[in-house]
């Protein structure tokens, strides 16, 4: 990770007083700092890839929406994915907020040690 104008004025106060040292050295950094990147997010080609490997082999792909998110369900309505409302004010406090306690299986329940 490349250092910031604010680690290059940490590591040298004196020229930090200067209003016009500062002007130069933020014109610098950016000049030549590496662009930010942006990484687009995953999540509606990860889905869709999987609708078609389960459609390829013969199952019905559902979604399962624990909570409201417009986006994800403008996303599953555009490419025909159907999709089931499991959002509850019933949620669990721990581990994320996940679930009600009695959705959980007695099994998950002795080994998570609920």
């Amino acid at each position: 990770m490349p250092r910031g104008e604010r680690v290059f004025f940490a590591e040298h106060r004196q020229l930090g007083r200067s209003e016009l040292m500062r002007l130069l050295v933020r014109a610098w950094f950016k000049i030549a700092a590496p662009r930010q990147l942006h990484n687009p997010d995953p999540t509606g080609a990860i889905i869709r890839d999987l609708q078609k490997y389960v459609i390829s082999k013969g199952a019905v792909f559902v979604m399962g929406l624990t909570r409201s998110n417009p986006r994800l369900e403008e996303f599953l309505q555009y490419f025909k994915i159907p999709y089931v409302d499991l959002a509850t004010s019933e949620r669990y406090a721990g581990f994320g907020g996940i679930g009600r306690r009695r959705d959980i299986p007695s099994c998950a329940t002795r080994s998570i040690g609920f």
